[in-house]
């Protein structure tokens, strides 16, 4: 199916809509609700149409579509990258805009390569691995159990804290908050047996030097004092995105977005 359209494409409801052959709808697509599926990026329309997450799900299939340069916008009601393809990287060439909460699913790689200073929101790895390259990731940013955070740039601003959960995996980056600044790494149990971290970079922070301990192996340096001891545990539900909207109840009963 080919869509020949002036304005943007809008996705709502529950459930998986799968966009396939060269589309020229000039008005960008805005996914709010469930899914939309594609393994090529002319299948979003127009070069220049942004990619709108506002309580929806972005799914790259196959392994054939590596990375977009299109403007993604994050909405306040959040919005996911699936990444379904084992072994696959999906590069966003641009920065991330918006405010809302940024979500890595699926078993793969996202990898941010743009200046993301315009991004207010926050980010959570659920699933696979999210890199971070030198324009860096500001806000609180929590990976879960089955998530790794990698990469060079920057992670978190002033004050905002990098969570780790049990078994979650942060792998080499530089430190929370800017040049290692006030930012934390807040481990959601003493997990100093389950975390290890590879490559270059430095945990900055505060916490009890009993309970932070690195990788021997790994060039990664630890600062702990006091307050690092214990963060909140994971929550048995993860959030997804949608979730504010579906606690407004302005949509009752429709289909959430799968997570692989």
């Amino acid at each position: 199916m080919t869509l020949w359209l002036r304005y943007a494409i809008v996705k709502t409801q529950g459930g998986t809509l799968v966009l396939t052959g060269a589309n020229t709808h000039a008005g960008g697509t805005r996914i709010e609700d469930g899914v939309v599926a594609v393994a090529a990026d002319d299948a979003l329309g127009q070069a220049g149409g942004a990619l709108t997450l506002d309580g929806g799900v972005l799914r790259v299939t196959g392994d054939s579509y590596r990375a977009t340069n299109r403007t993604v916008l994050v909405g306040v009601d959040g919005g996911g990258f699936d990444i379904a393809a084992a072994g696959h990287v999906f590069t966003l060439g641009r920065g991330i805009l918006g405010g809302g909460e940024l979500y890595k699913l699926g078993a793969s790689t996202l990898a941010l390569a743009g200046d993301n200073a315009g991004f207010a929101g926050s980010a959570t790895v659920t699933d696979g691995r999210l890199t971070v390259g030198a324009g860096g990731l500001g806000g609180p940013i929590s990976v879960q159990s089955g998530g790794t955070l990698g990469g060079s740039g920057t992670l978190g601003d002033a004050g905002a804290a990098v969570t780790i959960a049990a078994r979650g995996r942060p792998r080499s980056g530089r430190p929370p908050g800017p040049a290692g600044g006030p930012g934390r790494l807040c481990p959601a149990r003493h997990v100093a047996d389950r975390r290890r971290a590879g490559g270059r970079g430095r945990v900055g922070g505060a916490g009890p030097r009993r309970h932070c301990r690195i990788d021997p192996r790994s060039a990664l340096l630890a600062r702990c004092g006091r307050g690092l001891e214990r963060d909140r545990p994971p929550l048995h539900h993860h959030r997804q995105p949608g979730d504010r909207r579906r606690k407004r109840n302005l949509r009752r009963g429709e289909q959430e977005p799968p997570v692989p």
